[in-house]
């Protein structure tokens, strides 16, 4: 039975609603009497609904693009004019082309295949003339190249054959083009034709639309957000709403981090980050519903250019969020077989690599990886380790959310890569690799805002990749009779930077830890890490930098701080070296990364001055994505002035950092804070130690701790007579657990000597450190019997204090071992008794625990009994000569 309406009121713009008569016909469509007390009333149906002050809303968003730089839709779009003295049918068959790559596209990769295809000629008779394989070359890395390669070919042949070298001129035509969707069909009305008969609605008109409440409830795809506009917006304002509207999204109101305070609508009430659509919560937590989640690094994607690749190909989107990756049999449609790859995807990644080592622009690199990430295992692989360095550096939550989305769309990828029979057994084992990565990256994006509650799953996720890494190196061995040269090379090069991270890094853990990895299972054989790191370094894809950098960070971060034997890190020191002119020729010059560590070389072999220069090359040489990093590196440039003994320069730097609390909450503010009390600015100085003292966190790491407990005891130690001594020994307990102290010049040694030696001005609770730096200064300094003379004297000294001291009575122990092994190297006399004397001393250092920097001490305490065991050994020899030769 039909209804029908009728008004019971006329029509008003002023009223929201209008009454209306509900009546009921019969089977003959007569007018029946009413069958129910509700046919016969009186009921409100809204009138046309629209939002409010949405064109107060338009016209500020027209004013701010008109006042901001222009948007990469304003000089690369599909509609921009690309040559005078094309006709108007040329002009029309590349928009459509524009649009037609424009899909999972930026603009200024498409604008880049647009002007290789001009230059090729760009009509529909040479694009048919052309063969598909190379038309895909032209276009990549446009996204879905290939796809698109066997698109235009046919949308060529039609435009061709059957409109005479032109474009459809109707909706229905172009819609019945191969790879032509809604939105392209629309734009191609308005532009090419100027005929505006809809909406073009992209990610960036989906997004926004939703964001400025400009739908009457939130919609799914951009074609539900279409039939919303449409429905409400002033026909004369379609043909401009989407590039207004796609320029606001590249410039303000981004998907990711939008630039709120740059923009005007929280003063009409919408937008700002409460209606973020991303998917992400403002705790930092993946939403439920993600389906208006979308890849920030995709300029021009909508939602039916993904339908046509579904109807056409039966491959399902691929996004990097947090949503199925497609099933195994389209899945089938997006895997290259080794013949059908036209670009080099280890060379790729490579130069992916080199582009986030540069530190200028992470996004750079972003675009580099995310036109292929859905294909190639490299390239996805690249693609996580850009995301999770951008996690690291910020620290965001908002990052870390979708990094783990990131990682885990990979590790789809990777299983069905594996699993895909279009794969051969050197894609399936070099992608294995990429999986076992990705656990490294879980266990990294972990240990962002580490707490102890993780430390247990970040190990989980280490001898994950540890196990798969195992698993690989021996398919490898397998497999190599089938393999080419090249590509054992290129396996066995991924493989060796795994089995070599994991060894490495497992093999520097104090040895109580090293001891319970080897119960569960670990493999911390830090030769076999060190020389498949070696391996790797050698290679050409994307581990190959990577293997360079861990290899520089142990030799010159990790090793100093734990080696007491300066002839075997001297040897270190060669090795960084030649690793870094290597990777200067082969990474190029403007690279930060490797300017710090050149920096970090000289500082290390004392050659503090052009330390400085380095850190400060490697400061301006760091893009607006490493603020973070330049704020360490100001860190150490401030830092060398410390080892100078220059405490006016070092304020100035570190002034510029005290407010900063990327890596630590308390140590920026800390340093400064002692470098104003040294200066003689005890005021603000003690203000600052104050507020340094009163951090209250639940977790803090070692340095975060050691700094809170440093500011109590600074800013309750009495100042007497504007004496800065006891600010002086702190600054050298510090250089003193960075084993730093043998950095100072001799002559700046010698005063620091004078200054902690004079015992009695220190407090009592002071003292005990004061000790312990003169005795670890006179070892630098190579007076040796005054060190063991001072050491026994805080021996002594402790134990007839009530209080712990736990950490000077450890590091004591050990400085005074380290002492008396010196005087023994120095007379080349080691006599067994000497030997469990040593001995001794370091059990007893090593008995304690819950002090600062223990494990610090235990590494250290490990490297000193290896180097008595090869003095020990080197004696034994020595003296069996002599009996011989006698």
């Amino acid at each position: 039975m039909k209804r029908s309406l009728k008004c019971a009121g006329s029509l008003s713009s002023k009223r929201s609603h209008v009454q209306v008569r509900v009546k009921q016909n019969g089977k003959d469509g007569k007018d029946s009497k009413p069958s129910s007390e509700f046919d016969n009333k009186l009921v409100e149906i809204p009138l046309e609904w629209r939002p409010s002050c949405w064109e107060e809303v338009y016209h500020s968003i027209k004013k701010m693009r008109s006042e901001l730089p222009p948007a990469p839709v304003d000089t690369m779009g599909c509609d921009i004019d690309r040559g005078k003295h094309l006709d108007e049918k040329e002009k029309r068959f590349h928009v459509l082309v524009s649009l037609m790559l424009s899909s999972q596209t930026k603009d200024e990769i498409n604008n880049a295949a647009m002007e290789r295809l001009l230059e090729h000629g760009l009509t529909p008779s040479k694009i048919c003339e052309m063969d598909e394989l190379h038309l895909g070359k032209l276009i990549c890395p446009v996204g879905f190249w290939k796809t698109k390669a066997k698109h235009i070919k046919l949308a060529s042949r039609i435009c061709l054959d059957e409109y005479s070298g032109d474009i459809p001129s109707d909706l229905e035509g172009l819609l019945k083009l191969p790879g032509v969707g809604p939105k392209m069909a629309y734009l191609a009305m308005t532009c090419a034709w100027k005929k505006v008969v809809g909406i073009g609605v992209d990610v960036h008109v989906h997004r926004i639309s939703n964001r400025l409440k400009w739908v009457r409830k939130p919609t799914k795809t951009p074609e539900q957000t279409r039939v919303e506009l449409e429905s409400w917006l002033p026909r004369e304002y379609w043909s401009d709403v989407n590039h207004m509207l796609v320029g606001f999204g590249q410039t303000v109101c981004l998907p990711v981090k939008p630039k709120c305070n740059q923009c005007a609508m929280a003063m009409y009430g919408v937008g700002g980050p409460h209606t973020s659509l991303t998917g992400i919560s403002d705790s930092g937590k993946v939403s439920r519903d993600t389906s208006l989640i979308e890849d920030s690094t995709d300029d021009n994607s909508s939602d039916d250019e993904e339908t046509e690749d579904t109807t056409i190909e039966g491959i399902n989107k691929v996004t990097i969020e947090d949503r199925e990756v497609s099933s195994d049999e389209s899945f089938e449609e997006l895997v290259f077989s080794p013949e059908e790859v036209v670009f080099d995807e280890r060379r790729a990644a490579f130069e992916g690599v080199k582009l986030i080592l540069s530190g200028t622009k992470l996004s750079a690199a972003e675009s580099h990886f995310q036109s292929f990430r859905m294909y190639s295992a490299p390239m996805s692989s690249g693609f996580c380790f850009v995301h999770l360095i951008r996690a690291m550096l910020s620290q965001d939550a908002e990052d870390v959310a979708r990094t783990k989305a990131v990682v885990k769309a990979s590790e789809k990828l990777f299983k069905q890569i594996r699993k895909s029979k279009h794969s051969s057994e050197y894609t399936r084992l070099y992608t294995s690799v990429c999986h076992a990565d990705a656990y490294l990256f879980k266990a990294f994006l972990l240990m962002v805002k580490f707490e102890f509650s993780v430390a247990l799953q970040i190990g989980w996720f280490i001898r994950k990749a540890a196990k798969l890494f195992r698993s690989n190196e021996h398919d490898l061995r397998k497999l190599k009779p089938s393999l080419t040269e090249e590509e054992f090379k290129n396996l066995n090069s991924a493989v060796a930077f795994g089995v070599g991270f994991t060894n490495l890094a497992l093999s520097i853990l104090p040895p109580s830890y090293a001891s319970l990895m080897n119960v569960m299972g670990y493999e911390n054989d830090r030769v076999k890490g060190l020389k498949n790191l070696d391996v790797c370094r050698q290679g050409t894809d994307l581990h190959s930098p990577l293997a360079s950098v861990v290899l520089l960070w142990y030799y010159l971060l990790a090793k100093p701080l734990m080696c007491v034997n300066p002839d075997d890190l001297e040897l270190g020191f060669a090795v960084a070296e030649e690793l870094l002119d290597e990777s200067t020729n082969k990474l190029g010059e403007n690279s930060w990364v490797f300017c710090f560590f050149k920096g970090k070389l000289s500082f290390l072999r004392l050659n503090v001055d052009d330390a400085l220069q380095l850190y400060t090359e490697a400061r301006d040489r760091c893009g607006e994505d490493f603020e973070k990093v330049k704020a360490l590196l100001v860190f150490e440039i401030g830092w060398c002035w410390v080892i100078k003994c220059d405490f006016q320069k070092s304020l100035e730097y570190f002034s510029i950092i005290k407010d900063c609390s990327y890596w630590s909450e308390g140590l920026y503010p800390y340093v400064t804070a002692l470098d104003l009390c040294v200066m003689g600015d005890f005021k603000q100085g003690l203000m600052m130690l104050k507020k340094i003292a009163m951090i209250k966190k639940k977790h803090v790491n070692n340095t975060e701790y050691y700094v809170i407990s440093r500011a109590k005891l600074a800013y309750n130690t009495e100042v007497k007579n504007s004496d800065s001594s006891h600010f002086k020994l702190f600054f050298l307990e510090m250089l003193y657990l960075w084993n730093q102290l043998a950095l100072i010049a001799p002559e700046d040694r010698a005063e620091a000597i004078k200054t902690v030696s004079r015992f009695d001005k220190f407090e009592r609770k002071l003292k005990p450190c004061a000790y312990l730096i003169c005795g670890a200064l006179q070892t630098a300094s190579g007076q040796f019997l005054s060190a063991v003379e001072t050491l026994e004297t805080l021996k002594s000294y402790l134990t007839t204090q009530k209080s712990s001291f736990s950490m000077e009575k450890c590091y004591g122990l050990y400085e005074l071992a380290l002492a008396k092994y010196k005087l023994m190297s120095r007379s080349g006399r080691v006599s067994a008794v000497d030997m469990v004397e040593l001995e001794a001393i370091l059990d007893k250092s090593v008995q304690l625990n819950g002090y600062q920097f223990e494990n610090r001490l235990k590494l250290r305490v490990h490297s000193l009994r290896s180097d008595i065991c090869a003095l020990d050994s080197s004696s034994s020899n020595n003296q069996s000569e002599n009996v011989s030769n006698s």
